[in-house]
């Protein structure tokens, strides 16, 4: 087959674009992920002439529909295999004579790649196919070269693929490949499509069969050994038997270990997806009472959960699945109704201590977070308690405080003390006093009581895994509850914009004098029964307008912003943007189309490179064009010399771990990324305030220049 004729195979089994919603809705039933309620509604002919971007927006969104995300993933040449064989399921765009398809990747390997065709079957194609098909718009511009200098160089037939790819990787090397978006559950999506995603069941029960084969040869292969011992011979076949388990075992292990390593890894990043998702979905009402301590208190718990329940919860499987074959063996002895009844009592024991070791600790995790939340807090408010405090009084209530943690630090550490290590080494002295009897009277043979003994043992390494698994599990429940607002948070539902108002929406508003936004009789109050804030305010702003919004403070002109900016939901009234109100537009699409620059004290600058500071709210990584962008937009902003003073220029590192910038600085940073945005609308909040005479005019003229329509906030 030709390359030509391979490549009209692949194009065959793409999807046009006018049916992507149908493909994407095939693709995700074939990967069980599709919600029953859901249907993407067919594009118009004007979606042939969208951009690049329109396009990643059109299937964000309709991604989004499906509890789905589509990542746009920008590779460079060399790295489109090995992307390929880790990275499905995908969507592929191809090119040809400006036509535009896509290859629905479901699975892939080193060696093909599955694809879901229009005609609603799984086919598998060669890796090496793919790649050169999704390459092609960089690679057919080069062929005519490459051929005339292997045609000039003589190269062998046999050995012309083989030189060909390698020219192309050289000359490509640096060359970026784009259409292409990586498919995956949404973080709101329920956690039955996260384990779906990253197989956890069957890594779960591959695990668990896997650690039960090696636990059980480990246990056949000192059955072998004591049969010979109490037989009086060793045979060499009985050795040879006993040697071969062993190195059996030995990469059974490393396996296990393995599969255990990549599953906790794949579970962390779920979870920690999840309270991200959870954290930014927190409205500002919610955290508005909190304390940087008890924020920071929040953080501890989620380090606490992914460490204690990944690596809990494996070793409590790794345990019953040795218990269970400890059982057995106890069932092969002396005694196996004294030594089962023992051992189902132990369990219940054990049981019993961990529910004490919840409870202790539970209090005292409580008390802990009070403490962080206290600690922190005074060291915010460290000089007033200086000056305000009498100093005999300082450390009373620390003092207090830190006796009756200490003293709860003591009831936890004896109940953790006693699930860790009584529980395993209790069990072995109570198995043992129950097999004494037996030993005593010579009543048992020497193989049952070496084959109930080697069961005891067994037991007691099952019992002291299950209780190390069991307290980090305790404690991991105890710090879930602690971040349970989070997770709450990762459940609510969020609108979602409707796919028929994206081209549209995005092609409007060229008009000077065209209504961007309205809102009528916004009311709003920060509690049920609280102070109004706003009551039967209006507000009408058009391209091209330019606002100031002053007033005093408390008086209500930030509220106003973040019901504009749809940060707050008001409790009466209706916000338009262009006509369409946030539950067609959905939370994402709202957002594209105003955006503000918080007060000075509610932005941040975070520890990356000044160039990502920028650009947070476009996609990442940059475009030429971006980049272009944000410099013209910092040169206008006056801050050109700091570029230039910085020694690896918008790459330099900023924040609490690099380059530290002035108040001036940081805000004009601020100011910079609400314009690199492109919304339609631009809120300043206090903006202005930190800025010298000559950077304030500057400011002036370059916010005026980028912002379609402008509001700003000021004191009077």
């Amino acid at each position: 087959m030709s390359q030509t004729e391979a490549y009209k195979s692949v194009w065959d089994l793409s999807w046009p674009l006018l049916q992507l919603g149908e493909g994407l809705e095939w693709l995700a039933r074939a990967l069980k992920w599709q919600k029953p309620d859901v249907v993407l509604p067919p594009l118009a002919e004007e979606a042939q002439t969208w951009d690049d971007e329109t396009l990643t927006y059109w299937l964000d969104t309709a991604s989004a529909q499906l509890a789905l995300t589509a990542t746009p993933r920008r590779l460079l040449y060399p790295n489109v295999i090995p992307f390929l064989e880790m990275g499905a399921p995908l969507i592929l765009m191809l090119e040809q004579g400006g036509e535009r398809r896509f290859l629905l990747v479901s699975d892939s390997n080193s060696r093909y790649v599955t694809v879901m065709g229009p005609d609603y079957k799984r086919h598998r194609i060669g890796m090496k196919l793919v790649a050169a098909a999704v390459t092609a718009p960089l690679t057919t511009p080069l062929a005519a070269e490459i051929e005339d200098m292997l045609a000039t160089a003589a190269v062998p037939p046999r050995r012309q693929e083989t030189v060909r790819q390698s020219l192309l990787r050289e000359r490509l090397s640096n060359e970026v490949v784009t259409g292409v978006w990586l498919w995956e559950p949404g973080a709101e999506a329920p956690l039955r499509q996260h384990l779906s995603h990253i197989h956890f069941f069957r890594r779960l029960l591959t695990f668990t069969s896997a650690h039960a084969l090696q636990y059980s040869l480990w246990l056949l292969s000192w059955g072998i050994l004591g049969r010979a011992v109490f037989e009086g011979r060793v045979a060499d076949g009985w050795l040879w038997a006993w040697a071969l388990l062993l190195v059996t075992i030995v990469p059974l292990r490393m396996w296990v270990r393995w599969y255990q390593g990549v599953s906790i890894i794949s579970l962390g990043g779920i979870l920690h997806r999840r309270l991200l998702h959870g954290a930014m979905q927190l409205r500002p009402d919610e955290v508005r009472h909190m304390g940087a301590g008890q924020l920071m208190g929040r953080a501890f718990e989620v380090e606490q959960v992914e460490a204690l329940t990944l690596t809990g919860g494996m070793a409590a499987v790794m345990a019953v699945v040795e218990l269970f074959l400890s059982l057995l063996v106890l069932m092969a002895g002396v005694q196996p109704r004294l030594f089962v009844g023992l051992w189902v009592f132990w369990l219940g024991w054990t049981s019993w201590r961990a529910y004490s070791f919840y409870v202790t600790h539970d209090v005292w995790t409580i008390k802990r977070r009070e403490l962080t939340n206290d600690v922190i807090e005074k060291m915010v408010g460290h000089r007033t308690r200086l000056a305000q405090m009498d100093p005999d009084m300082w450390h009373t209530q620390e003092d207090n405080d830190l006796s009756h943690y200490v003293s709860l630090s003591g009831r936890s550490d004896k109940d953790e003390v006693a699930i860790r290590v009584w529980v395993s080494r209790g069990w072995v002295v109570a198995a043992t006093a129950a097999l004494a009897p037996a030993f005593i009277s010579g009543e048992a043979e020497s193989a049952a009581i070496a084959i109930t003994l080697g069961g005891i043992l067994s037991a007691h390494l099952a019992f002291r895994k299950m209780a190390q698994g069991m307290a980090g599990i305790v404690m991991a429940i105890i710090s879930w509850t602690q971040i349970g607002l989070l997770l709450k948070a990762a459940d609510r539902p969020d609108p979602k914009q409707v796919l028929t108002t994206i081209g549209g929406l995005k092609e409007a508003g060229v008009a000077e004098d065209e209504t961007v936004l309205t809102a009528y009789n916004l009311t709003f109050r920060h509690q049920e029964g609280g102070r109004t804030i706003l009551q039967d305010c209006d507000v009408q702003i058009n391209r091209g307008d330019r606002i100031l919004l002053e007033g005093p403070s408390g008086g209500g002109k930030s509220t106003l912003i973040s019901l504009l900016t749809g940060i707050r939901e008001p409790q009466q009234g209706l916000i338009l943007l262009r006509g369409l109100d946030q539950a067609t537009l959905g939370r994402p699409g709202w957002r594209r189309h105003i955006v503000a620059a918080p007060q000075f004290h509610e932005n941040h600058v975070l520890g990356a490179t000044f160039l990502f500071n920028l650009l947070l709210g476009r996609s990442w990584p940059p475009k030429r064009e971006d980049w272009r962008l944000a410099h013209e937009i910092c040169e206008e902003l006056g801050l050109g010399k700091l570029l230039r003073e910085m020694p690896a220029g918008m790459l330099q590192m900023v924040g609490d771990m690099g380059w530290q910038l002035s108040h001036g600085e940081k805000s004009r940073l601020y100011i910079a990324r609400a314009l690199l945005q492109k919304a339609d609308i631009v809120v300043l909040d206090e903006s202005f305030a930190a800025l010298d005479p000559e950077s304030l005019q500057k400011a002036m003229a370059c916010v005026q220049k980028y912002a379609p329509s402008l509001v700003v906030i000021t004191h009077p």
